[in-house]
């Protein structure tokens, strides 16, 4: 289990690390074209839906166990990191593109 949660925290930081390195390249225009507005938003919806998911989880944790949780939330990580996977187009239009 110890080793399950340091490979989760490894690939958390690693995903968050990604994600602040591609910000600038997601307004040039031969990508998203993206408002630096839209990146900004992006980058507080992903905080706040990180410490929103951090406290859900926890205080289930504290109620169903950290083993069951920890389990629950490597389910949702994995299927939502799928989803990913069927997304069409490139997805700009919702995100404030030009």
């Amino acid at each position: 289990m110890v080793v399950a949660l340091g490979v989760a925290w490894i690939l958390d930081g690693l995903e968050i690390t990604v994600a602040g390195a591609i910000a600038d390249t997601l307004t040039k225009p031969e990508t998203l074209r993206l408002s630096s507005t839209a990146v900004g938003l992006l980058a507080t919806v992903y905080l706040i839906g990180e410490v929103v998911g951090a406290l859900f989880f926890g205080h289930l944790s504290d109620k169903l166990g950290r083993r069951n949780l920890f389990m629950l939330t490597l389910a949702v990580y994995l299927v939502g990191s799928g989803l990913t996977a069927f997304t069409l187009g490139n997805g700009a239009g919702w995100l404030g593109a030009h």
